[in-house]
């Protein structure tokens, strides 16, 4: 997760309710990077990479997400296919 919150203390609450990692609020560079790698453009924004090698499977996972709403593990099933392609 890479915060886009304007304060930390705002970033830290909602932080606390989430299950997974986080960039620290105060690594702007990370941020900055990680932004440039993928191409943010709006928030939120989701990119799905195989924790194995890093590379990416879904730079629109939040379309797929979206779009699995009535199945939320079919946007996992079609990761895993891309894994298995």
């Amino acid at each position: 997760f890479v915060s886009s919150d304007r304060d930390e203390p705002t970033f830290n609450q909602y932080y606390e309710t989430m299950p997974w990692t986080a960039v620290s609020f105060t690594n702007k560079e990370v941020k900055q990077s990680l932004a440039a790698r993928f191409a943010v453009s709006s928030i939120p924004f989701l990119v799905i990479l195989d924790g194995a090698d890093g590379s990416v499977k879904d730079m629109q996972g939040r379309t797929t997400v979206a779009a699995s709403r009535a199945d939320p593990f079919a946007a996992v099933v079609k990761w895993e296919q891309k894994v298995s392609a």
